[in-house]
């Protein structure tokens, strides 16, 4: 069985790319690939799942993310301590 997806996975994998570890064309593949499999935990899968799919469209000129929003989405993961935590560190 494979590992679902928690909030803090996408958590990671925003923070990454907010740090330019992860570009924006991996980033999005990997939503993709993420909402292909609908794996996700279900103590938020609803915020999970809207925001994978966001992420998913973030290379469209139409449906472009920036930081602010994903500073939103890492509030509505419940995981905004980690955003904290990585300024501080």
């Amino acid at each position: 069985m494979e590992k679902e997806l928690t909030r803090y996975d996408v958590a990671d994998r925003i923070l990454e790319h907010l740090h330019g570890s992860l570009s924006l064309e991996d980033f999005v593949a990997w939503a993709n690939n993420e909402i292909a499999d609908m794996r996700f935990a279900d103590d938020k899968f609803d915020e999970i799942a809207e925001i994978v799919s966001r992420i998913g469209v973030a290379d469209k000129s139409d449906f472009e993310l920036g930081e602010e929003q994903y500073r939103v989405f890492l509030v509505q993961l419940g995981c905004e301590e980690m955003l904290a935590a990585q300024s501080a560190g």
